[in-house]
Order: structure tokens, then C-alpha cells, then sequence
């Protein structure tokens, strides 16, 4: 199983934001920083990544998102 640390500098990419908004779906008591945290595990966890390309992952959906 991989451990992710996240820091609350870092930004948020676009997969966290949904898996985040899925897990306030089931327990909306729960704050906005650790729903991203527990999305961000979620997510990890079910691609069974290491911490190195979890962070290549996180890189590169930056790369492609673009705000308009």
C-alpha cells in the first residue's frame, strides 16, 4: 500500500477535486482538507502507485489542466 503526504501548500489537481466532491457525497460532515487528503489516499490506493508516481501522476494532470 502506498503513503501519500500532502502538504495544504500544494495545489489540488483536477482527479483529487472529484474524488473530493464524491467522498462529501457520503459524509458531508467532513472538512474540505481532509476530504482532499482521503481522495488523494483513495485514488493512490486504487491504482496501487508508489509515492514517486503518485507524484508523476499529480505532475502531469496539472500539465494538462489549463483554467480557462
Amino acid at each position: 500500500m502506498a503513503t501519500w503526504t500532502s502538504f495544504p501548500s500544494m495545489p489540488q489537481a483536477p482527479w483529487q477535486d472529484l474524488f473530493a466532491r464524491y467522498l462529501e457525497t457520503l459524509r458531508p460532515d467532513i472538512s474540505e482538507q481532509v476530504l482532499r487528503e482521503l481522495a488523494a489516499v483513495a485514488w493512490i490506493e486504487a491504482c496501487e502507485l508508489s509515492p514517486f508516481e503518485a507524484a508523476e501522476l499529480e505532475a502531469a494532470s496539472w500539465r494538462e489542466y489549463r483554467p480557462h
